[in-house]
């Protein structure tokens, strides 16, 4: 096909939301009709215009943990629908992730032993959320659990070897427990990875005063 002489493509052709000419032109009616019957509170943008069902639940689930990051009227939603695909889902990270929310919420330590389960069976059916390695691993030190944290974390930075809290939890959790000489093997490698980190490079310059054997991750 010959080419044709286009000098100007609009921006309407390229993409599929509108623009504000202004910042008081008032929103189009469409805008206020998005939500549905079976989904209420969220707004389905890439459904088919001949399909009327939700998303699947496991979506739903993992959209209301994203928005309620910013949003926490959303999360007893979150924790409500983590709570009904606990039957159906009982294992998957999503699910997992949910219900340790939730258990938290009980503000006990029953509540903070439940998350730990939950944590770690989503550790271990592959979760490759950062988060949820370290709140496993806080979770394990309030209880006394250091020796699990670690390996937790170990794990963590090993699964996720550019998250830089990883490396500063491992860190503090063994110089908690004297063990200056692995908590300082730690900071050197992490200074290795984030050498643009100053907390880090002051970490490093303690260790460098205490005469440790050479250990590495």
């Amino acid at each position: 096909m010959p080419k044709r002489d286009v000098k100007v493509i609009s921006h309407s052709v390229l993409t599929n939301h509108r623009i504000v000419k202004t910042p008081q032109e008032p929103f189009p009616d469409v805008a206020f009709n998005m939500t549905t019957l079976e989904l209420p509170d969220l707004v389905h943008l890439s459904a088919s215009s001949d399909k009327a069902s939700p998303p699947a639940p496991l979506i739903l689930l993992q959209a209301y943990r994203q928005i309620m990051l910013s949003h926490p009227e959303y999360r007893p939603r979150y924790w409500d629908m983590g709570k009904r695909l606990q039957t159906t889902h009982p294992d998957d990270v999503p699910v997992l992730q949910a219900l340790a929310d939730a258990a938290l919420q009980q503000k006990d330590m029953e509540g903070v032993r439940a998350a730990i389960r939950y944590l770690d069976r989503a550790r271990m059916r592959g979760t490759t959320q950062p988060a949820d390695f370290q709140q496993l691993a806080k979770m394990l030190i309030a209880t006394k659990q250091e020796a699990k944290a670690i390996d937790v974390l170990r794990q963590g930075i090993d699964l996720i070897p550019y998250d830089i809290e990883l490396y500063r939890l491992l860190a503090r959790t063994y110089f908690s427990i004297k063990k200056t000489a692995e908590g300082c093997a730690v900071t050197d490698k992490a200074k290795q990875m984030f050498p643009q980190d100053s907390g880090l490079r002051d970490s490093f310059k303690q260790c460098e005063l205490v005469e440790r054997p050479g250990k590495g991750l």
